[in-house]
Protein backbone atom coordinates (compact mmCIF):
# COMPACT_ATOMS: atom_id res chain seq x y z
CA UNK A 1 0.00 0.00 0.00
CA UNK A 2 2.73 2.59 0.97
CA UNK A 3 4.47 2.23 -2.21
CA UNK A 4 1.89 2.63 -4.20
CA UNK A 5 0.93 5.62 -2.30
CA UNK A 6 4.61 6.99 -2.69
CA UNK A 7 4.93 6.35 -6.16
CA UNK A 8 1.61 9.02 -6.94
CA UNK A 9 2.98 11.07 -4.35
CA UNK A 10 6.44 11.29 -6.57
CA UNK A 11 4.50 11.96 -9.48
CA UNK A 12 2.64 14.83 -7.81
CA UNK A 13 6.70 15.86 -6.59
CA UNK A 14 7.63 15.21 -10.04
CA UNK A 15 5.11 17.77 -11.67
CA UNK A 16 5.02 20.61 -9.06
CA UNK A 17 8.86 20.77 -9.43
CA UNK A 18 8.36 21.13 -13.17
CA UNK A 19 5.15 23.58 -13.24
CA UNK A 20 5.84 26.89 -11.23
CA UNK A 21 6.16 30.14 -12.08
CA UNK A 22 8.86 31.07 -9.61
CA UNK A 23 12.42 31.88 -10.47
CA UNK A 24 14.81 28.56 -9.77
CA UNK A 25 17.81 31.18 -8.47
CA UNK A 26 19.05 28.19 -6.78
CA UNK A 27 17.57 24.90 -6.88
CA UNK A 28 16.99 24.45 -3.20
CA UNK A 29 13.64 24.07 -3.88
CA UNK A 30 13.59 21.64 -6.79
CA UNK A 31 16.11 19.62 -4.79
CA UNK A 32 13.66 19.78 -1.52
CA UNK A 33 10.19 18.83 -3.17
CA UNK A 34 9.38 15.51 -2.60
CA UNK A 35 7.33 12.52 -1.20
CA UNK A 36 8.00 10.97 1.86
CA UNK A 37 6.79 7.31 3.27
CA UNK A 38 6.20 7.99 7.02
CA UNK A 39 4.42 4.95 7.83
CA UNK A 40 3.81 1.47 5.86
CA UNK A 41 2.11 -1.17 7.84
CA UNK A 42 -0.40 -4.40 6.62
CA UNK A 43 -3.52 -1.65 7.85
CA UNK A 44 -2.01 1.72 7.41
CA UNK A 45 0.12 3.67 5.17
CA UNK A 46 1.33 7.79 5.71
CA UNK A 47 3.37 9.40 2.94
CA UNK A 48 3.94 13.07 2.58
CA UNK A 49 4.54 15.44 0.10
CA UNK A 50 7.09 17.79 1.32
CA UNK A 51 8.10 21.12 0.32
CA UNK A 52 10.71 21.88 2.74
CA UNK A 53 12.52 25.19 2.56
CA UNK A 54 11.90 28.38 4.66
CA UNK A 55 10.11 30.24 2.13
CA UNK A 56 7.50 27.49 0.62
CA UNK A 57 4.46 29.58 2.03
CA UNK A 58 5.52 32.81 0.38
CA UNK A 59 5.14 30.47 -2.60
CA UNK A 60 1.64 29.23 -1.60
CA UNK A 61 0.30 32.67 -0.53
CA UNK A 62 1.80 34.41 -4.77
CA UNK A 63 0.35 31.30 -6.44
CA UNK A 64 3.62 30.84 -7.24
CA UNK A 65 3.61 27.03 -7.44
CA UNK A 66 1.04 24.10 -8.12
CA UNK A 67 2.29 21.91 -5.63
CA UNK A 68 -1.31 22.13 -3.81
CA UNK A 69 -3.10 21.41 -7.02
CA UNK A 70 -0.68 18.74 -7.36
CA UNK A 71 -1.44 17.01 -4.08
CA UNK A 72 -5.29 17.14 -4.58
CA UNK A 73 -4.40 14.79 -8.32
CA UNK A 74 -2.29 12.49 -6.43
CA UNK A 75 -5.00 12.48 -3.94
CA UNK A 76 -7.74 11.76 -6.30
CA UNK A 77 -5.78 8.56 -8.04
CA UNK A 78 -4.85 7.23 -4.45
CA UNK A 79 -8.68 7.10 -4.03
CA UNK A 80 -9.24 6.04 -7.43
CA UNK A 81 -6.59 3.24 -6.74
CA UNK A 82 -7.92 2.08 -3.12
CA UNK A 83 -11.80 2.50 -4.07
CA UNK A 84 -11.93 -0.03 -7.42
CA UNK A 85 -13.11 -3.08 -7.70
Amino acid sequence: MGSTMEKALDRAADRARGDHTYQNRTGDLTLNTFAELKKDTANEAQVDLVMATDYASYLFEDGKTSFEEQADVAENELTAHFTSD
